[in-house]
């Protein structure tokens, strides 16, 4: 959903937030937002030409946070924002921010089970910092913040955006984990004996799930690993991380069907078998892993 607003208090229209904008600097004011809503996660992007002083509430019973896109000033509950922290929003008291001009950012909203669940899975634990109100620095170097607002403004995109289904969804929410992770937590102790059976077992469980195309943080928590000990493992092992390592097999898997047999009338229903239901992406993943289209391996199937 995207909407240009004349008014930015009209976003409680589209969303469950509860806001208060006070425009601060004079001129014509002109917003612009777009909504997506996932199986578990919404994201929010936000962008204002003029100076605005904000208050609010953000959605009940959800763990939401942000990053400032902007490189001008800005206030976030007291202090100063720089666009390489998150802002986090807590649940309690409500939060206050005052933009400068031409404000730009981004916001996560996913309900607390569903973010404690999956850090359950993960193994990373949540510091209590990012459920209150607050500006919170990065526990990663470089350009991680960046990193996550690039993936997230490609499925933001109205036109030509990523796909994003439950995996896209855990996905950014594990590298907010990741993000945030109290540092105690950034290395990883596991012994050699210990990554070579989470491979044995995370390769044991992608095979029987092979059809399902299932979220890394179940292949994590059948393992009994955490995800840094499992992405270690299959880097050490095998020389790519778990995720690629699935999709790869599932890729070859789609191949030899496509070489082999005869049966299947479009290149879907092969596809459906191992989990691929978006063709847009699947065509680009396949030509990536084996230089040409799904529809070009059909026709040089044997005859």
């Amino acid at each position: 959903m995207q909407a240009a607003l004349p008014d930015p208090n009209l976003i409680e229209k589209m969303s469950p937030w509860r806001m208060r904008f006070r425009q601060i600097e004079p001129g014509p004011m002109q917003t612009c937002v777009k909504v997506r809503s996932g199986s578990i996660l919404t994201l929010l992007e936000i962008s204002m030409n003029k100076a605005v002083h904000q208050q609010g509430l953000a959605p009940p019973g959800t763990l939401t946070f942000g990053v400032s896109l902007s490189h001008n000033p800005f206030r976030w509950h007291g202090a100063n924002m720089q666009n390489k922290r998150v802002l986090t929003f807590g649940n309690e008291g409500g939060f206050e921010g005052l933009t400068s001009h031409t404000f730009h950012g981004l916001t996560f909203s996913v309900d607390n089970s569903e973010i404690d669940a999956l850090s359950d899975r993960l193994g990373i634990s949540i510091d209590d910092r990012i459920r209150s109100c607050g500006v919170f620095e990065p526990a990663l170097a470089g350009g991680a913040v960046q990193t996550l607002s690039e993936t997230t403004l490609s499925y933001l995109k109205p036109i030509g955006g990523s796909d994003m289904g439950l995996n896209e969804e855990e996905q950014l929410l594990a590298f907010f984990l990741q993000l945030v992770a109290p540092p105690n937590q950034q290395k990883d102790r596991s012994t050699g004996r210990q990554r070579a059976r989470a491979v044995r077992v995370a390769l044991d469980f992608m095979e029987s799930h092979i059809g399902e195309n299932v979220p890394i943080s179940r292949i994590c928590e059948s393992a009994g690993v955490p995800q840094r000990t499992l992405n270690r493992a299959f880097h050490d092992q095998c020389g790519v991380g778990p995720k690629a390592y699935y999709l790869r097999m599932r890729l070859g898997l789609l191949r030899r069907v496509l070489l082999e047999q005869k049966g299947f009338g479009r290149v879907s229903d092969a596809a459906n078998q191992y989990g691929f239901w978006h063709m847009g992406q699947l065509a680009r993943d396949y030509q990536a892993q084996f230089g040409e289209l799904p529809s070009q391996t059909c026709l040089a199937r044997p005859s």
